[in-house]
C-alpha cells in the first residue's frame, strides 16, 4: 500500500494512517485478485 497523492502536508499522519489501513484484514475468498484505489476525504469536524 502507497499513499499517491496526498494534501494533508503531514508527513507523520501520512504514515499512521497507512499503517492504520494495512491492519485491515478481509477473510480470504475465492475471488479475483483485484487492485483498487481508495479516496478518503477528510472534513472539519
Amino acid at each position: 500500500m502507497a499513499i499517491k497523492s496526498s494534501e494533508l502536508n503531514n508527513s507523520k499522519l501520512e504514515r499512521q494512517l497507512t499503517l492504520v489501513l494495512r491492519s485491515i484484514n478481509f477473510p480470504a475468498e475465492s475471488v479475483a485478485v483485484m487492485t483498487t484505489i481508495w479516496a478518503i476525504d477528510f472534513f472539519p469536524s
